[in-house]
């Protein structure tokens, strides 16, 4: 049996290149559609980039920004208003004093609002950036308490922090002449020095200083009862942990979140004043 022997080549039709093929219609419409898509993608990051800009710009406080900005102390009266052409939109408060803050619109009262949308309170060694949209402004304290204030045209994102050491301040302003309770925030203090200075002994009379303690839930506790001061002078009170104590005039204890001050006067015609050092 023998086998015939056939040559195949020129029966086998040539390949087609498939490179050179024409495009289907289908995938002519999906490269269109991807060539579409990444043209909007290009439009939107350029619009991103754009807007992000304009944001940023309208973000950024202007240099003239400020309408006010200044170091106060707060007057005999235990308020300071202050009061401008033109409305402001936020205001910045650091209570450099011992004693709490409460900051809100224009009042002519002595005694501080409630906490609210338009009031704030400011503890000591602290600061607090907020919206207060108005044209004059309060600030309730104690009469000496020294507070930075920074008044603001547009508004400024919210912010609030520690403003520096609570190393002295003035509880009672000099020239106090009446029988008078000061509170003191003094949270966090190791060591308090309530210093009385009289400058004008009452007629056939005194001045004598208390320190109370004042508990969580109101209670008040003595820490100190001073002696009645009947010349003038200037007459340190210390209290502490680890001090010597003596009779009127220091007292070993801890400091409590809030001390009371009392100057008892008997009396008239006196002046005087009490400022604190703390550390």
């Amino acid at each position: 049996m023998s086998l015939i022997q056939t040559d195949l080549s020129e029966s086998v039709p040539p390949r087609e290149d498939t490179d050179d093929r024409k495009p289907k219609k289908w995938e002519e419409k999906r490269a269109a559609q991807q060539e579409a898509q990444r043209q909007v993608l290009s439009v939107l990051a350029q619009t991103e980039a754009h807007l992000g800009g304009i944001f940023s710009m309208l973000r950024r406080p202007p240099e003239n920004d400020v309408k006010f900005s200044g170091a106060l102390v707060v007057p005999a009266a235990g308020f300071l208003t202050l009061q401008w052409p033109e409305r402001y939109a936020t205001v910045s408060v650091a209570n450099l004093s011992l004693s709490q803050l409460t900051v809100g619109h224009a009042s002519s009262s002595a005694t501080p609002p409630a906490v609210g949308a338009a009031v704030q309170r400011i503890a000591p060694g602290s600061s607090r950036t907020f919206a207060l949209q108005a044209d004059a402004i309060t600030v309730w304290g104690a009469p000496g308490a020294s507070f930075d204030l920074t008044v603001y045209q547009r508004p400024r994102e919210p912010a609030s922090g520690p403003c520096g050491s609570l190393g002295a301040g003035v509880l009672i302003a000099p020239g106090a002449s009446a029988t008078t309770t000061a509170l003191l925030t003094a949270g966090g203090l190791g060591h308090l020095v309530a210093v009385l200075n009289v400058a004008v002994v009452p007629a056939a009379g005194s001045v004598q200083l208390t320190l109370n303690g004042v508990t969580p839930s109101g209670y008040v506790y003595p820490l100190l009862i001073g002696v009645a001061v009947t010349a003038v002078g200037v007459t340190p009170y210390r209290i502490g942990p680890g001090l010597n104590p003596s009779p009127n005039a220091v007292a070993t204890d801890v400091v409590p979140g809030q001390v009371q001050a009392v100057v008892t006067v008997v009396g008239a015609g006196g002046s005087y004043g009490v400022d604190v050092v703390a550390g």
